[in-house]
């Protein structure tokens, strides 16, 4: 984990699979929110899932989906998207999915155990442009 997208809210369309799918998976990784949106509903579902599940991995606890199925849908608003944000942020991974995730919940695990934020930052990013 970069860090490169800690406190950063990515909102994702077409999110459920493709480029899409890979973008929201690889921005949460990076420390994102991300808001997953698609025309496929389940699909969309899916994604959130992955992210979740991964996450439990490496820090357990529960997880309740409270999506609500008759929110209205954003997608006609928005104007940005995931090709313009990747070539912003100039942005390439080194670590897979799972690895990535597991950095962001032990930085996050390690934050709420009291850890000095610029040491665990610093050493996360030696670990990163080690690897």
């Amino acid at each position: 984990m970069s860090g490169i997208c800690n406190g950063r809210v990515a909102i994702i369309t077409g999110a459920g699979g493709g480029l899409g799918r890979e973008y929201a998976l690889a921005l949460a990784a990076e420390g994102a929110a991300v808001v997953v949106n698609d025309i496929n509903q389940a699909a969309a579902d899916r994604t959130v899932a992955d992210v979740v599940s991964q996450a439990l991995k490496h820090w357990p606890g529960e997880w309740i989906d409270q999506s609500d199925p008759k929110a209205p849908h954003e997608a006609g608003k928005l104007n940005l998207t995931t090709e313009k944000a990747f070539h912003l942020l100039s942005w390439q991974p080194r670590w897979n999915f799972e690895t990535a995730v597991q950095k962001t919940v032990e930085w996050y695990r390690s934050m709420h155990e009291g850890a000095n934020p610029a040491e665990l930052t610093q050493r996360q990013i030696k670990e990163y442009l080690k690897d």
